[in-house]
């Protein structure tokens, strides 16, 4: 259903995220990774949660300095981010 809706509306952010998200349920990492990253260009209220999802992604598929890069840029636009705060730390060890 997500990607359908993608498909219906492909400049809704909303649409391209949710997609990310299903993908991501459906244990298909790398391939939720793009529609995170447009949801991210097509919404600027989404790019902090969109870069902690890519984050969360990459720390997953083995990338851990791509993982850090995409945190910390999540965290410098809303530092209180209690996801990517969360992923950061599990990368750190704590």
């Amino acid at each position: 259903a997500a990607g359908r809706a993608r498909a219906l509306d492909p400049a809704s952010a909303e649409a391209a995220y949710n997609l990310g998200v299903a993908l991501r349920g459906l244990e298909r990492e790398r391939e939720a990774i793009e529609p995170f990253e447009a949801a991210a260009r097509l919404e600027p209220a989404y790019v902090a949660d969109c870069l902690a999802e890519i984050g969360a992604i990459l720390a997953r598929t083995g990338d851990p300095a791509g993982a850090r890069a995409k945190l910390d840029e999540a965290l410098r636009l809303e530092p209180a981010h209690a996801a990517a705060l969360r992923t950061r730390a599990a990368l750190d060890g704590h």
